[in-house]
């Protein structure tokens, strides 16, 4: 048989939270779909670090170079993962011929975690080179599994032989990168 009571609870909104799962109901908790009441978890920023770097930088190089953009972070956790948002300023290709490309890599204590070529579709004709008159944005969840000082640090190069040379920060335009901890 059944408790009448129960029925005329749910019509008034006031269903005893004992009902509703096991364990003990609080501010600090929600009811999760397996009818518990457990801590919220994941997905919190525990700190955020932020660096920017102004020094106009360029290369001829088929090889990566540093932008200067590099900073640390040490995750309070080896649960925690580390979120990555960098952006390089005003970018620009000097010309050789009309196939005209930038590569950029983000580096993690020394080896690279994420490439992308940016290709000519997004510049603007300067006559004797192509500038980017915005930024490359890269972004990037890294799970480091250590509690140790983290360093992550944009690189770039030229994206091709018909490439003379790339440049990033121009006219003292501030590159940035912020380091967010994101807990588990």
């Amino acid at each position: 048989a059944t408790d009448p009571s129960n029925a005329s609870n749910l019509a008034s909104g006031t269903v005893p939270t004992a009902r509703l799962g096991t364990g003990s109901a609080s501010s600090s908790v929600f009811l999760a779909g397996d009818s518990t009441w457990i801590a919220a978890g994941g997905g919190k920023i525990g700190q955020v670090r932020h660096f920017n770097y102004t020094t106009e930088t360029g290369t001829t190089s088929d090889s990566y170079v540093t932008t200067g953009l590099t900073y640390t972070i040490t995750p309070s956790a080896t649960s925690s993962t580390v979120l990555i948002d960098a952006t390089l300023m005003m970018p620009q290709i000097a010309q050789d011929s009309d196939s005209l490309s930038m590569a950029t890599s983000l580096y993690h204590n020394g080896s690279a975690i994420q490439t992308m070529i940016t290709g000519l579709g997004q510049w603007v004709n300067l006559g004797s080179a192509y500038r980017n008159v915005g930024c490359i944005n890269m972004r990037y969840m890294h799970s480091p599994s250590s509690t140790s000082e983290q360093t992550y640090t944009c690189y770039f190069k030229r994206g091709g032989a018909t490439v003379a040379s790339v440049q990033i920060q121009q006219n003292s335009s501030a590159s940035s990168m912020t380091l967010y901890e994101v807990l588990a």
